[in-house]
C-alpha cells in the first residue's frame, strides 16, 4: 500500500508505488493471446448426456455420418463432444456433448433435430446447464 501519508500526497505515492514495482511489471512477458476468455454475453454451455438403446450399435454407426455433418455445423459452439464408451474403450454406448446454447429451450430444440436422436437410437437423453470452473489439462486432444 503507497505511503499517503506524506505532505506530497496520494498522487505522488502511487507514482513511487508505480516506479517501484515496474521493474518486477517489466519482466513479465506479455502473450497477445488471452489465457482465459470471460464471456459476457447471456449464452449458456449445456451438456447432453445421451445412452444408446441396448444392442443399438449398427444404428449408431448407420446414421453416424449425418451426425458428425450436424455437430460440424455447431462446431463454433462445441466445448466438447465425443461417445461415451464402455469399459473396453472402444464399445459407443452413447454420447457426452458440451455446447453453447441462447437458452435451454434452443439446446432442446437442437437435440430434437440431431441425427441420432430422430433416428431413435438413445434409450435415455438429459440435457444440464454447466459452467466450467476448471481449466482443462488432461484428456483433450490438441487442437488441429
Amino acid at each position: 500500500m503507497p505511503d499517503v501519508s506524506r505532505e506530497d500526497g496520494w498522487r505522488a505515492a502511487l507514482f513511487r508505488a508505480a516506479k517501484k514495482s515496474f521493474a518486477a511489471v517489466a519482466l513479465v512477458k506479455v502473450s497477445p493471446e488471452p489465457i482465459f476468455t470471460w464471456r459476457h454475453d447471456s449464452t449458456m454451455i449445456y451438456t447432453f448426456v445421451l445412452l444408446d438403446k441396448p444392442d443399438a450399435a449398427a444404428l449408431r454407426q448407420r446414421v453416424r455420418p449425418e451426425h458428425k455433418a450436424y455437430l460440424g455445423a455447431a462446431a463454433e459452439r462445441i466445448a466438447f463432444a465425443g461417445p461415451l464408451v464402455a469399459d473396453d474403450g472402444t464399445t459407443m454406448i452413447g454420447s457426452l456433448l458440451a455446447i453453447d446454447f441462447d437458452s435451454r429451450d434452443a439446446a432442446h430444440a437442437w437435440l430434437a433435430k440431431e441425427p441420432f436422436f430422430c433416428a431413435g437410437l438413445y434409450a435415455s437423453t438429459t440435457v444440464h446447464a454447466f459452467s466450467n470452473l476448471w481449466p482443462q489439462k488432461a484428456g483433450f486432444p490438441p487442437a488441429n
